[in-house]
């Protein structure tokens, strides 16, 4: 799965895409593997593809895939049909299980989608509104979900307040004694949100 995400991350022409297929389609149905398959159908002009490979991993329970297929549906040409997902629907499964394991699978989505370098800065946006509408929100104190927040910010291209964001999470990190070499990335994420670049384009 390393390898697979390794090569699909890299940018410009150092991004393999064909590696990145295959070794994300030898992992099997791991959460991210899907999804970012199905990101490199879209990058490939294939929304069939991608709206079929996501349905699937959603209708087993699949809560990135699920919320990718949301955003796909609102697509010119997704043609999802009828039984179109919506995002009310997908927040209350988040829900479903009570608080701790809410927080905890929204953040998990939501870091999904701030460090995958295809993905839209709607689907960022759209996490953000529903953050808002959340009961169990991101914006919890600690060093964590407060760099997810951040990372979130700077995909949906939000820079100065993605800016101010990864400036708490470096005071919230120092509250918590965090270890230097993560708290001299968590500097270099402030220093390229605030020049309105995402996570993935960390110098």
């Amino acid at each position: 799965m390393r390898l697979g995400l390794a090569a699909y991350h890299g940018t410009g022409q150092s991004r393999d895409e064909a590696a990145a297929r295959r070794w994300l389609t030898l992992a099997g149905p791991y959460e991210f593997g899907p999804a970012r398959l199905a990101r490199l159908d879209v990058k490939a002009g294939d929304i069939g593809a991608a709206r079929q490979r996501l349905g699937e991993q959603a209708a087993n329970g699949n809560f990135l895939a699920r919320f990718q297929l949301v955003g796909l549906c609102a697509t010119p040409g997704a043609d999802c049909g009828a039984d179109v997902p919506t995002l009310a629907s997908w927040l209350a499964s988040v829900e479903a299980d009570g608080e701790e394991f809410g927080r905890e699978l929204l953040n998990n989505v939501a870091w999904a989608v701030a460090t995958d370098p295809l993905a839209p800065r709607s689907d960022a946006q759209r996490l953000i509104e529903l953050d808002g509408q959340a009961r169990y929100g991101l914006l919890a104190d600690d060093a964590s979900h407060a760099d997810t927040w951040a990372a979130l910010l700077a995909r949906a291209g939000r820079t100065q307040e993605a800016c101010l964001a990864q400036q708490r999470v470096l005071t919230l990190a120092r509250r918590e004694k965090t270890e230097a070499a993560d708290l001299l990335l968590m500097q270099q994420r402030r220093q390229a949100y605030c020049r309105g670049l995402p996570w993935d384009q960390l110098d």
